[in-house]
């Protein structure tokens, strides 16, 4: 099921005389064949206090983690929250991390070196069908069904 809005910008656009075609918002909620729900939101435009705000948050039955930026930028913190023998812990992971290169590092390497990527091009396509399913079901009103 997924919702997209175009208001904030659309608005900046035609007073500026410009065309825009990109959501403010998009939301989306995906329910997986083994019962996992995946919710996610993505934004450009917002009134939000922060100007850049990531967050990634992972529920399990056995523990959660919550990653999000820092000082609006691209530094990151994580802490973890589990049971163990009875006890809650939560645990902050603190810098230094190890060393993470970006994606587009990746993806070069991979063509430079003939490296097999590590995202297939089947997850990929698998990506882009619940990308097209969310619009689709913003457009409809409706949930939309992935077939395999």
């Amino acid at each position: 099921m997924g919702s997209a809005y175009q208001y904030i910008g659309a608005e900046l656009a035609q007073k500026q005389g410009k065309t825009f075609d990109v959501e403010d918002l998009a939301a989306g909620m995906i329910r997986f064949e083994n019962g996992a729900t995946l919710i996610l939101e993505a934004s450009w435009a917002a009134n939000i206090k922060e100007s850049e705000f990531m967050e990634t948050r992972l529920y399990g039955t056995r523990a959660g983690l919550v990653q999000r930026n820092l000082d609006e930028g691209y530094r990151f913190e994580a802490e973890i929250f589990l049971e163990k023998d009875g006890a809650h812990f939560d645990m902050k992971l603190h810098p230094p991390y190890p060393p993470v290169t970006s994606s587009y590092y990746h993806f070069v390497d991979c063509l430079l070196t003939g490296k097999p990527h590590i995202a297939t091009g089947e997850e990929g396509l698998k990506v882009m069908q619940i990308l097209d399913a969310l619009y689709q079901s913003a457009a409809a009103g409706k949930p939309v069904k992935i077939e395999n």
